[in-house]
């Protein structure tokens, strides 16, 4: 399936304290896009999911995330730079 071309709405984050981190819109972006096989799982839950990766310039990335406008904005709302064991108890509790 192909991947469409989202809108990315960053409006639910605080950029300037992510671009002190070093975390990029472009990097957040990239990862969307490297992992087009999951589209259409996301394409068939209740529009909202998490994500996590590395991003181009190695970092471990998670974000939240919901679809917004009939799916053609992704809507971020919460980003973080972490590390395995952060996104193991972030995502995944008991």
């Amino acid at each position: 399936m192909d991947v469409p071309r989202f809108r990315f709405d960053y409006s639910f984050l605080d950029l300037p304290a992510l671009a002190e981190q070093g975390v990029t819109t472009d990097e957040i972006e990239d990862i969307f896009y490297k992992v087009e096989t999951f589209y259409a799982d996301w394409h068939a839950t209740d529009q909202i999911g998490y994500m996590v990766g590395y991003s181009l310039r190695d970092k471990f990335l998670s974000f939240t995330f919901e679809f917004r406008d009939g799916q053609q904005t992704i809507r971020l709302t919460d980003v973080f730079l972490s590390n395995e064991f952060e996104i193991s108890t972030r995502y995944f509790r008991p």
